[in-house]
């Protein structure tokens, strides 16, 4: 069914009005701004591309949000230190997620309007579209609640429906109450996916699941599940988060998960058109590239390459981690410049740290002293990357962890291994898929690589019994079970999902062994633990003072450890 507008709705949300005429915007649907005639069908899709940034591992997650934000304060990402090293790489990225996920959501909120106002009949024809842009702007709203708290969801994007200026702020929701609306209305998108028709239009219109409910059914149930972990460790919604889990985990024919690389929710690369990115656009940029010395030192057996410590920075199949030689390049022991006529070849894989001295670290920096994220590998300037939402891997840690805490009847073990297989797996598959292959370029450092073959079934097997009992060297040692199973998620997490490894490290407080030194003197001294609200929220919210308070870089979210 089609709805007629009679007037030019303004499209705002919260505190700022924002323009729908995006050329991207406009190539898939019809700006409800500029046209008499809009869809449901189309909305979903247009609540979809307005999440693009939020959905695509491209530039704009990799210049600085992914990997100089949240990448640098959970150290899945290395980063220079000195002054001022606690600050994102780039403040207008760190704050516009926040702008851009409310105007995913007053496209969201158009199309519940119009759905609301369809006749019974009209909405089971609709039906689909409906849930299927509500699981996924919840996906969205789960993200930037997680760094914010408190935001506004039920008076949001009010000015959207009613174009009346006096709608332009909205109260803020307690994040206790919106993280307990995404379990119900995921639980429920569940339930309506496995009993509603499909319409005809839906998997046209459907460029995340191509009109598979069952896919649907599992986006749904995947993130109901990583939400009840979220809130499951403590805080208030800590019974209901575990409730969540069991019932999801002890009906697995009620609530289909993502068990398999096959199952994977994601936005596959067709090459052509606005979902034709590559992986890691950003990381052009030198500083959005550094290696992890923390992420080396858990993944190779002597540790990230310290010239004071013999063997160390060397990888060795069938003992080191097979994921880390197709995450990095390699660096120069010495740190020297690398270029055509002097020889020097990079030999070690070499990571930044937090405490790291800003002299040493300058004297490895203009050179090749430090691993970068590999060029041309399974990830950055893979144009054949698919930009994942939720990983058969992840599923399997957070089993491994719910079977480890008791709350559900299962073997943590077997979970953890089969994490970390399908991790492993996962990042092979698109290492043989990628677009380009590397050349040995000697005035290319990013070119120095180890490209290992593909481990068997019973090397990874022997590899996961192996980190299940032990860490891969005794520099980090374990403190238990559930470090383990964290360290193992984070590392797989890495680069290519890290909003989910700051979330488990803010919760848990694993993997245990990191260190985030006091930067004295500075505005943000020491790492974040949520992070404060944009300007223009602080200054034209008129409800801002119901969470002037919590606004700060050091309040706990209620479920952080």
């Amino acid at each position: 069914m089609k709805k007629i507008i009679s007037i030019i709705l303004l499209f705002a949300c919260s505190t700022m009005f924002y323009n729908c005429s995006d050329d991207a915007y406009n190539e898939k649907y019809e700006d409800p701004t500029k046209v008499s005639e809009v869809s449901v069908e189309k909305l979903m899709t247009g609540v979809f591309l307005r999440s693009k940034d939020f959905s695509l591992a491209g530039y704009y997650r990799y210049f600085a949000y992914d990997n100089l934000f949240m990448g640098k304060y959970c150290q899945t990402f290395g980063a220079y230190t000195g002054a001022g090293m606690w600050n994102p790489g780039f403040l207008p990225y760190a704050n516009e997620a926040f702008e851009k996920f409310y105007r995913a959501l007053t496209d969201y909120k158009l199309l519940e309007k119009f759905y609301n106002e369809m006749t019974d009949t009209e909405k089971a024809d609709n039906e689909a579209y409906y849930w299927a842009a509500k699981v996924h702007v919840l996906d969205y709203f789960t993200a930037v609640l997680d760094v914010y708290g408190d935001l506004p969801w039920t008076d949001a994007c009010k000015i959207a429906l009613t174009g009346d200026p006096n709608d332009i702020s909205a109260h803020y929701d307690k994040a206790e109450d919106s993280y307990k609306m995404i379990l119900n209305e995921t639980k429920t998108a569940n339930e309506r996916f496995a009993a509603m028709s499909k319409p005809s239009l839906f998997g046209s219109q459907d460029f995340i699941n191509e009109g598979d409910f069952m896919k649907w059914r599992r986006y749904a149930n995947s993130i109901r599940l990583r939400v009840a972990l979220r809130v499951s460790t403590q805080g208030a919604l800590s019974a209901d988060g575990q409730a969540a889990i069991k019932e999801i985990l002890g009906n697995p024919s009620n609530y289909p998960l993502v068990e398999t690389n096959d199952q994977n929710i994601q936005i596959w690369n067709r090459g052509t058109g606005e979902l034709n990115q590559e992986g890691g656009g950003g990381f052009d940029w030198g500083s959005c590239r550094l290696a992890s010395g923390a992420m080396i030192n858990r993944m190779l057996s002597k540790g990230s390459y310290d010239e004071s410590k013999e063997g160390s920075g060397t990888w060795t199949k069938g003992i080191d981690d097979p994921r880390l030689p197709l995450l990095f390049c390699m660096a120069v022991p010495s740190g020297k410049v690398v270029n055509a006529t002097n020889g020097i070849i990079p030999t070690v894989y070499r990571g930044t740290n937090p405490t790291m001295s800003v002299e040493f670290q300058s004297s490895l920096s203009s050179g090749a002293g430090f691993s970068w994220v590999r060029e041309y590998g399974f990830f950055w300037k893979n144009k054949k990357w698919d930009h994942q939402l939720f990983s058969a891997a992840e599923l399997w840690f957070i089993k491994a962890e719910a079977y480890q805490r008791g709350w559900v009847d299962g073997d943590a073990k077997a979970a953890f291994k089969r994490a970390v297989s399908e991790s492993i797996k996962f990042y092979y598959k698109y290492q043989k898929n990628r677009s380009d292959t590397e050349t040995s370029d000697v005035s290319n450092r990013q070119h120095y690589v180890i490209n290992p073959e593909e481990p068997t079934d019973e090397e990874i097997e022997a590899f996961g019994e192996a980190r299940w009992e032990a860490p891969i060297n005794d520099m980090f040692p374990y403190k238990d079970k559930i470090d383990a199973i964290i360290t193992q998620k984070w590392i797989n997490l890495g680069i290519i999902f890290v909003r989910e490894a700051w979330n488990d490290l803010r919760r848990t407080g694993y993997p245990s062994g990191l260190v985030f030194p006091t930067d004295p003197g500075a505005t943000i001294s020491n790492v974040p633990l949520r992070w404060r609200y944009p300007d223009k929220e602080r200054t034209y919210n008129k409800y801002y003072n119901e969470v002037a308070d919590k606004d700060t870089y050091y309040t706990k979210l209620f479920w952080a450890k």
